[in-house]
């Protein structure tokens, strides 16, 4: 034993300074087990997220045919909501007001492995907003709704693995540094990915087509934006444009682009770099 003045019982036991320390009490991440069928805590998504403590944890949606009624809060910071993959369904066809499926409005939130449906005949419906920053998007099947996929209002998100069949836009990046990364864009009537005043964003390996507008549109005072490795053709518009000249200093690199209807790559920005796309 070593002993040491003021301190007693060094390396055997805790000493007397660490007994007026009391441990915290720490809770303990969970898992909230969503399903149809009676074999989860519930079978409501909302009240899923709801019985999380403050330490997060993580929502597992089984399979099954979901129907909210209005757009489901993300408020927990650093939660999982999960899917087990396309037999988990998720509508809006029963929403009452035009808003998002996800609302997420605190940091670190990660949505994955599921399948979307945004249709509505009366209110347009999208995916998800990611208010806030660090938020994960992947392995997600997007299809119908008239107002797009995903919005990023926050910075920081990555959106990777998704694919979007929507009758609007697929990703519109509002905030700066977000990274859509290998998704599949199918149709919809406006910009697969619209970036809109907002800068050193990264849009990489995307495919993009059959879409009745840009494939890739950077709109506004967007900066510094690098938009490389993508495949879009088939577009109504075009394939990648930078609208107007207070588009300052993006990236425009290594993309294929072809067969687009208004035409392949318009540069109305300034100070743009355009290398080694190849325009067919």
């Amino acid at each position: 034993m070593l002993n040491i003045p003021g301190f007693k019982n060094l390396f055997h036991g805790r000493t007397e300074i660490e007994k007026d320390k009391a441990a915290p009490i720490v809770s303990r991440a969970e898992t909230i087990i969503i399903a149809k069928d009676g074999t989860g805590d519930t079978d409501d998504i909302q009240e899923g997220i709801n019985m999380l403590s403050k330490d997060g944890g993580e929502v597992v949606i089984k399979e099954g045919s979901y129907y909210p009624n209005k757009k489901i809060i993300v408020n927990k910071q650093g939660i999982s909501i999960r899917g087990i993959g396309k037999a988990t369904k998720i509508y809006t066809s029963k929403f009452e007001a035009s808003t998002s499926l996800f609302e997420v409005s605190v940091a670190d939130v990660n949505i994955t492995n599921m399948y979307l449906n945004l249709t509505n005949d009366d209110y347009d419906c999208y995916a998800i907003n990611f208010g806030n920053t660090g938020g994960f998007a992947s392995n997600l099947w997007i299809e119908g709704g008239t107002d797009g996929g995903i919005d990023c209002s926050g910075a920081g998100n990555i959106i990777t693995q998704c694919y979007f069949k929507t009758t609007s836009g697929g990703v519109s990046i509002y905030a700066d540094r977000n990274i859509v990364s290998n998704n599949i864009f199918e149709a919809g009537g406006d910009p697969a990915i619209y970036i809109l005043t907002a800068s050193n964003n990264i849009i990489d390996g995307n495919i993009i087509f059959s879409v009745e507008d840009d494939g890739i549109n950077i709109s506004d005072d967007s900066n510094r934006n690098i938009v490389t490795g993508n495949r879009c053709f088939n577009n109504t518009g075009h394939g990648i444009e930078i609208a107007e000249a207070a588009a300052d200093y993006n990236l425009i690199h290594g993309n294929i682009v072809n067969n687009n209807t208004a035409g392949q790559i318009l540069d109305n920005g300034t100070n743009t770099t355009l290398a080694d796309n190849i325009v067919l």
